[in-house]
């Protein structure tokens, strides 16, 4: 009776250990995703280029879509339109074609929202914005008064 007792408490010992590193495992993930979310995008030197906003619709549906920019004073604004969660891509580039900066963000479906600081581009300038979802690739031209 002794073993089956010790045996069974062997048991128990081995399923809560490994109960316990699962729900660490859990905590761990859970942790990096949140710190992922809330933790700001900056450039290799430390300026904060864009925000991110994303909304969710009811449902999936439409095609994916990139509003003209708006400049309201230091801030350009990109709305856009995501039919399905997925991954947009937004690169920028300069009158010469040079890619300058880019990004990418996980949106849910729906509308979304690019703000980038207007006052780090050079007045009197064009530049490129491209958005690409999936297959679709949008581009904005912009010129900076």
């Amino acid at each position: 009776m002794k073993r089956n007792l010790s045996q069974q408490k062997g048991i128990a010992r081995r399923s809560f250990s490994a109960w316990a590193k699962w729900s660490a495992t859990l905590i761990l993930v859970a942790g990096i995703f949140l710190c992922a979310l809330f933790l700001p995008i900056h450039s290799p030197a430390g300026h904060h280029h864009f925000s991110h906003y994303s909304a969710r619709l009811n449902g999936p549906g439409g095609k994916f879509e990139v509003s003209q920019p708006s400049l309201n004073g230091d801030r350009l604004e990109f709305s856009y339109f995501s039919p399905y969660p997925g991954v947009t891509k937004v690169k920028l580039f300069d009158r010469t074609g040079e890619l300058i900066w880019r990004n990418q963000y996980n949106d849910l479906e729906g509308n979304n929202r690019v703000i980038y600081r207007a006052n780090l581009l050079e007045s009197g300038e064009t530049y490129v914005f491209e958005f690409e979802y999936k297959k679709d690739k949008i581009l904005r031209t912009v010129s900076i008064p």
